[in-house]
């Protein structure tokens, strides 16, 4: 008797920031090579899983180059405890799914499919196995539905009753790029600035970079995980990025020389969802974990860092002005001005209440109120660390007088 399944893990490449998007983890596949398609059963249980996610650099400087080596990774060790619930032999075809930045892997050979599971298997760094050896593993592009890419497949032949530890590591990147700071519903187009000042369009885009896991096809399997535990490791990796900044420096990239006017100052926001997690450890052993009894496998782990063009002290607020006052110009002087209301003479006054909003000290600007409640970093969560000097220059900052007509 064999039964086809699949544990699966995802890890989405989003196009804008903090998404949700509906890839899941562990399934029930039925069929044979590409034919493959997502079902559930009855007689194998996922009784625990445990997952280690170690967030790390790239090999290659990040400066934006679209290739492999240049996003940074996330190291996935991963412990499933699967139980035969049967009095007899089951022979099953597990195998993890994994979708995302697709433009990184190398290029997929239509006429030859002994260089894929090659390429894409030593790509990922892909093992499974247990204490007592490791399964050869058969790479299959898609599944029928095209629902699930990159699904790796092994054998696994249980006794009656018997209970095997699964072991299941390998290496995937996450996503950089440009992406949104709203909430959803995301706003697009001319209605899009609703705030009534255009200029403040500029604080809605982040260089961004996003690690992800989910666990929604983990329903195929019989009944609730017993017990669930989801370690992130940042410690290590939020240090190199407060020191990276959005870019590595490097002139030899042209990508790196146009966004250098913003990366050095941009402050780091970190957001992991769901909520529910705690944080534990100090500096570079600090570790985000999430743990379940009787876990239902629908949630998604989202790990999102977004350098946000908020300055970190008051030199480079002063550049942040310059910059956006520059844009604004430029842009007023292409869409022949009558598109963009006037740099008014309180902006610089609305920025910086935007910056000391997002430290979290309140401003009471009421000018400002649409913009903030459409950003994901407001409200503050608690106070964050703002230089002195800054603080003291923002908050002196005075609304323009209202001029009275004769």
């Amino acid at each position: 008797m064999k039964i086809k399944i699949t544990i699966g893990l995802f890890l989405l490449a989003f196009l804008c920031l903090f998404p949700s998007n509906g890839f899941a983890n562990a399934g029930l596949f039925g069929g044979n090579g590409q034919n493959v398609s997502l079902e559930s059963t009855e007689k194998v249980q996922m009784v625990s899983e445990d997952v280690d996610i170690y967030l790390a650099r790239a090999e290659q400087p990040v400066t934006g180059g679209m290739k492999w080596e240049t996003v940074d990774k996330a190291h996935y060790t991963c412990h499933f405890e699967l139980k035969n619930l049967t009095d007899k032999d089951v022979t099953v075809s597990v195998g993890f799914p994994l979708s995302g930045n697709n433009f990184f892997l190398p290029r997929y050979d239509e006429k030859n499919e002994d260089i894929n599971q090659g390429k894409i298997i030593s790509q990922f760094n892909f093992i499974a196995g247990t204490t007592h050896g490791t399964y050869p593993i058969r790479y299959v592009r898609t599944d029928v539905k095209k629902q699930f890419t990159h699904i790796f497949l092994w054998e696994m032949t249980f006794k009656a009753n018997e209970t095997i530890n699964l072991l299941v590591s390998y290496s995937m990147r996450g996503y950089y790029g440009l992406g949104m700071t709203q909430k959803k519903p995301y706003l697009f187009g001319r209605n899009r600035y609703g705030y009534g000042f255009e200029y403040l369009s500029e604080f809605d885009t982040a260089i961004t970079q996003i690690f992800g896991y989910v666990t929604a096809t983990g329903k195929s399997w019989h009944g609730a995980i017993e017990k669930a535990t989801f370690t992130i490791h940042v410690g290590e990796y939020e240090k190199y990025l407060e020191k990276r900044g959005a870019s590595e420096i490097d002139e030899d990239y042209v990508y790196y020389r146009q966004q250098q006017a913003r990366a050095p100052f941009s402050a780091l926001y970190r957001r992991i969802t769901p909520a529910g997690w705690s944080e534990q450890g100090e500096k570079n052993k600090r570790v985000v974990v999430y743990r379940f009894t009787d876990f239902k496998p629908e949630m998604e782990i989202s790990i999102q860092y977004a350098f946000l063009l908020i300055p970190r002290n008051l030199n480079d607020y002063r550049k942040t002005v310059s910059i956006l006052k520059e844009n604004y110009n430029k842009n007023r002087a292409m869409l022949k001005a009558n598109t963009l209301s006037e740099w008014d003479m309180n902006a610089e006054k609305n920025i910086a209440d935007i910056i000391l909003e997002y430290y979290g000290i309140s401003t009471n600007n009421a000018a400002i109120k649409p913009f903030l409640e459409r950003q994901i970093w407001y409200p503050a969560d608690a106070p964050r660390k703002i230089d002195t000097e800054l603080k003291e220059n923002l908050l002196k900052m005075e609304y323009a007088p209202v001029m009275q007509s004769k």
